[in-house]
């Protein structure tokens, strides 16, 4: 009855818009976008995700989600050697997995896909 009452979900098109957001100076100032943005890079529950895999020259202001057999990871990606370039937007979500631990080394995987294809270094 939880998810029908559509308390605490939102769609992977809609978190991306958010995400897209906050890269946009007429939505956010300067110091609130500082702010938001150095807050989620303190995100600790991904380590086991998509941030467990990246490069330590990359910085990663995301937000993770875990529901009833979805597990997902969502946010700006930057190698912090290169602050001027726009950031990626990386949204990764699994689903079907009989356990936690399944979906997120998958995406672990994606960090280090991301790391491995050197995706940020150009």
């Amino acid at each position: 009855s939880f998810y029908k009452k559509s308390l605490n979900v939102g769609t992977l098109r809609a978190m991306a818009h958010l995400f897209e957001e906050i890269l946009d100076p007429e939505f956010l100032s300067a110091e609130s976008r500082e702010f938001l943005t150095s807050t989620l890079l303190k995100v600790e529950t991904g380590k086991r995700r998509v941030s467990g895999g990246l490069s330590p020259h990359y910085n990663f202001a995301h937000k993770t989600g875990t529901q009833y057999q979805r597990v997902l990871d969502f946010g700006l990606l930057w190698n912090r050697e290169r602050p001027r370039r726009k950031p990626v937007l990386l949204l990764a979500s699994t689903r079907g997995f009989r356990d936690t631990d399944t979906a997120e080394g998958i995406l672990k995987r994606i960090g280090q896909t991301f790391t491995e294809a050197r995706v940020l270094e150009v």
